[in-house]
């Protein structure tokens, strides 16, 4: 019986860290609405402006993260334009901090050897019709910062015009699915465009 139980206790040991972060890979998780989600995909990168963007995706799914820069520090949510936290839900609802939303971003380290950042976030964010998403206990551990970004620095930028108004992306995301590309720009209210391009399609 002794034994029984300590295999018990060792089984549930091992199911409640299931979920835990193992520290030596990377990674992009939190609890949204209180449900477990980690990222498939994630990467960050410095803007010409100087601020600094994380993205992550896992299906269809996309959080980006931006603050003014990549010092260490916490960096509030809902206060500015700088630095927010957007997304893209699977039905393409796009949640923002910037409608009215709040949080945190924390940059606790990066690795200039490595190019990887480590920290944490949490934020509440809204859609243009009210709804609202929670994203808790944020991670981000050794997340690569991609320094050969030549082709992100050029000018160009994603914008239409929507019913006579300009629509101009502040975030744009690109998905591969069903051998379609799909492109996502993100104005800073939270409005979107989504452009769909086969994978063969030539440049031009």
């Amino acid at each position: 019986m002794k034994k029984f139980l300590l295999l018990t206790s060792f089984m549930l040991t091992l199911l409640n860290c299931s979920n835990d972060l193992v520290f030596n890979d990377q990674a992009f998780q939190a609890t949204i609405d209180n449900e477990y989600w980690k990222a498939t995909e994630f990467g960050a990168s410095i803007e010409e402006d100087g601020t600094f963007t994380i993205t992550a995706a896992l299906n269809n799914q996309v959080v980006t993260l931006t603050t003014s820069s990549l010092q260490s520090g916490t960096y509030q949510l809902g206060v500015n334009n700088e630095n927010k936290a957007v997304y893209k839900a699977t039905d393409l609802t796009v949640f923002s901090t910037l409608n009215n939303g709040d949080g945190e971003i924390v940059i606790e380290n990066y690795d200039p050897v490595d190019n990887t950042i480590t920290g944490s976030f949490r934020f509440n964010a809204y859609s243009l019709d009210g709804l609202t998403v929670n994203f808790n206990s944020g991670v981000l551990y050794r997340v690569p910062l991609q320094i050969e970004v030549e082709e992100l620095e050029e000018e160009g930028q994603l914008r239409a015009t929507v019913d006579d108004s300009d629509l101009i992306a502040e975030e744009v995301t690109s998905i591969m699915e069903d051998r379609m590309i799909e492109i996502v720009g993100t104005a800073a209210d939270g409005s979107y465009i989504k452009i769909y391009i086969p994978e063969n399609t030539p440049t031009g």
